[in-house]
Parts: C-alpha cells; sequence; structure tokens
C-alpha cells in the first residue's frame, strides 16, 4: 500500500493513530521526519507487522476515512483489468499483421503534453536488428557477426 503523508508532523500523528499502537507516535526514534528517515529500518519493520494484522482493504478504508490519502499497490496484471489504467493509455490496442487480429499492448510510461508520443508498431521481434546495429553502431566486420551466428552467441 501506498500512503502520503502531507504535512509530517500533524500527519504522522493522524496516521500513527490509526494503527491501533498507542506507544508508535511518542516512540523517540519516530518524533519527527528526521528521526523516522534515521530510524527507517525499525520504522519500516514496526510498520510491516502492524500492517500485516490487517487486510489491505481494511486499512485503507480506514485510512481514506480519515482523510488520508492511499492507494494499493497492484501487480502489472492487475492493473491491466483497471478501467482507469485504459482511460489513461496505461494499454492500448493495435493490429498486430502477424496474427492478423487487435492486440493488447502496455502503453508509453510517460505523457508529454507538448510533444506527446504515440506507439505505431509492436516493435521489432527480438534479434531482428541485430546484425544492423552490431556492424552501423559498433563497426564490426560482419565475418565477426557470422562467427557470433555460429557459435548461438546472437540469432
Amino acid at each position: 500500500m501506498i500512503v502520503c503523508l502531507r504535512d509530517e508532523s500533524e500527519a504522522w500523528g493522524k496516521f500513527s493513530t490509526t494503527l491501533g499502537e498507542p506507544g508508535l507516535a511518542s516512540d523517540a526514534r519516530f518524533t519527527n521526519s528526521a528521526q523516522r528517515t534515521a530510524n527507517a529500518a525499525a520504522l519500516a519493520a514496526r510498520l510491516d507487522a502492524i500492517v500485516a494484522k490487517r487486510s489491505s482493504l481494511e486499512w485503507i478504508t480506514t485510512w481514506r476515512e480519515r482523510g488520508i490519502p492511499c492507494s494499493e499497490v497492484r501487480n502489472l496484471a492487475e492493473l491491466a483489468e483497471d478501467p482507469q489504467a485504459w482511460a489513461n493509455d496505461y494499454f492500448l490496442t493495435t493490429h498486430c499483421a502477424e496474427v492478423d487480429r487487435e492486440v493488447e499492448i502496455r502503453g508509453l510510461p510517460i505523457t508529454l503534453s507538448k510533444t506527446p508520443g504515440r506507439v505505431e508498431s509492436l516493435g521489432p521481434e527480438l534479434g531482428q536488428d541485430t546484425e544492423i546495429i552490431l556492424m552501423e553502431a559498433l563497426g564490426m566486420e560482419w565475418e565477426r557477426i557470422e562467427q557470433l551466428k555460429s557459435e548461438g552467441v546472437i540469432p
């Protein structure tokens, strides 16, 4: 889970009271941002133990009810089921000539307002441009490329 604490002193107090550990907020190792940073490993271990006691849905409900911004961390498969991820073009569909149908692909990882990117192809197949790159970019001789191919080093 991700929790966002803005005004650190007030937010830490608010957040720590939701954890059901009365001594946590007053623990000298965690009383301010500098102390929490210096004792990050101990704090992380303590938070891990506390958070493991309840489900992520329970924590998220608790934190959101108290106005603490938070969200689950999702894996790629879970993210692909999220309508908002599709609405933000994190996933796209495009035609694949090889299988002659629409396929789902990952979109661009960032969006630039003045120079927006776009997906125009599925990209090269594995090893498709290896010879060209070795010759043009690295100046390798054709005989050496053939040797690497015969040894199974490159496709």
